[in-house]
């Protein structure tokens, strides 16, 4: 696992045979071959019959979705570089729907925020985020492909995102 996290082993290239792992590492056989098996399961490796194992492109499970932990701390956790592409940052006028989830006024302004997130690189997913101009024009003399979004948030009192630590 260390091997294809400092990238020893790189996506798509072929590990040792078992035989060099286990003469490597001064382990069974039947170890490197359970330790193989766990990593295959677990999605690190993948085998082809007759040619050998290799290692895989790493999934993103994209819980941040899910759960309060940032898309930047999930992918750093997988071992990967995150990195942001703004597709559209602009003030807008709000519609119906739009201002009745910022709790905004009908053609209020806002400020539309798509961005690109990616892991080393691949693109993952696109965010769409809405946030009242009003209280958040403050951002746009930001640079939201380099700085965290949470970060730029944070810095005024009035409209701080805070963590609630998991129990």
């Amino acid at each position: 696992m260390e091997e294809i996290k400092n990238g020893t082993y790189k996506v798509g290239g072929m590990i040792p045979t078992e035989k060099e792992l286990s003469d490597t590492f001064l382990i069974s056989r039947t170890t490197v071959r359970q330790a193989i098996t766990e990593l295959v399961q677990e999605g690190w490796l993948y085998r082809i019959k007759s040619k050998g194992t290799f290692v895989s492109q790493p999934k993103i499970s994209q819980d941040f979705i899910k759960k309060l932990e940032s898309f930047n701390d999930q992918i750093l956790r997988a071992g990967m570089s995150p990195s942001t592409e703004v597709l559209k940052l602009e003030v807008q006028k709000a519609t119906a729907k739009v201002a009745a989830s910022l709790d905004l006024k009908d053609k209020e302004a806002f400020i539309y925020l798509r961005r690109k997130r990616l892991a080393n690189g691949e693109p993952i997913v696109a965010i769409e985020t809405c946030l009242p101009y009003k209280d958040c024009s403050f951002i746009l003399s930001h640079d939201v492909e380099k700085e965290l979004l949470y970060s730029i948030l944070n810095k005024p009192k009035d409209t701080s995102v805070f963590r609630v630590a998991e129990s």
